[in-house]
């Protein structure tokens, strides 16, 4: 579908160009190219065996023990087709420990553990528990700690097979200039799950459109990248109500870099209940349609 809209698109350009007469800019087609290549990796990485989709449950954990298993008796109620008691994780003092009913066959990392320490997604290295198509694993979010349960094989990931986007358009890949922000500056960032968390501030992607300076809030996305949240004219109404995330390529010695609107991405609350989708700041609402990137799904 995404290549029919690419194909369509771009034909129809260059169909009116012929008949108006008129110049337009050459078609990029490495540019497009690329970009088909970006949108089927994108769709790919969503529908793999642990992508989004497959996510199907987050329990919060309290203090103290928290039995686990989907009989009723249990604290954590994981869903009816895994063994009514899987065992336990206990939570002191910000340290996850568990205890496993081994006999059932579940492994920690590839292998048969029946107690260890849980490292959390924070962590260096997550600790991953696996039981037949079941994965599950820590969460820490602000000092709350969770068990995010994903099933392999859940009929949603297999179910997904495009992600509705705007024509592509490179008019929307916009330069930006890059601020570092000072060491002390932050921003609170709201949840879906209702928290509301500070995240150091990295920099600042100041960009023009239409002839007005807008400049964006920019977090850390790891050596390579800038994390960028963004709502528009469009959130809510052709695009998801939570906003969309953005991946921007760190800025190069001039201090410039891209803001490509075609790579706005959905959240992953577009793909499953049980996230915790961070929101776009206040400071990143632009006051004009983006009529580039994902759109509303046929799931939220």
């Amino acid at each position: 579908m995404i290549r029919h809209l690419l194909f369509y698109f771009f034909v129809g350009t260059a169909f009116a160009t012929a008949c108006t007469g008129k110049t337009t800019q050459k078609i990029d087609h490495t540019y497009v190219t690329d970009m088909d290549t970006w949108r089927q990796q994108r769709l790919n990485d969503l529908t793999k065996y642990d992508g989004w989709p497959t996510l199907v449950g987050l329990y919060w954990l309290k203090e103290g023990v928290n039995t686990i298993g989907s009989g009723k008796e249990n604290s954590i109620r994981f869903p009816k087709n895994l063994p009514a008691i899987v065992g336990e994780m206990e939570l002191i003092e910000g340290k996850v420990t568990f205890k496993n009913n081994t006999h059932l066959g579940i492994t920690v990392n590839g292998k048969e553990e029946e107690s260890g320490v849980f490292q959390t997604d924070r962590d260096a290295q997550t600790t991953y528990t696996y039981w037949n198509s079941y994965q599950w694993h820590i969460i820490k979010r602000s000092d709350n700690f969770g068990i995010r349960l994903k099933d392999t094989l859940h009929p949603a990931r297999f179910a997904l097979k495009e992600i509705p986007a705007y024509p592509l358009k490179k008019s929307w890949r916009k330069l930006a200039t890059f601020t570092k922000a000072n060491s002390e500056a932050t921003v609170a960032m709201e949840n879906q799950v209702d928290m509301t968390i500070p995240y150091k501030i990295d920099g600042y992607l100041t960009f023009n459109h239409k002839g007005k300076k807008h400049q964006l809030i920019a977090l850390d996305g790891g050596p390579k990248m800038l994390f960028v949240l963004i709502s528009d004219k469009t959130t809510g109404v052709e695009t998801y109500g939570g906003g969309r995330y953005m991946y921007v390529p760190r800025p190069n010695t001039k201090g410039e870099t891209y803001l490509d609107f075609n790579q706005a991405i959905n959240p992953p609350c577009v793909f499953t209940d049980f996230a915790t989708c961070l929101l776009p700041p206040k400071e990143n609402a632009l006051p004009f349609r983006i009529l580039a990137g994902e759109k509303m799904t046929g799931i939220h």
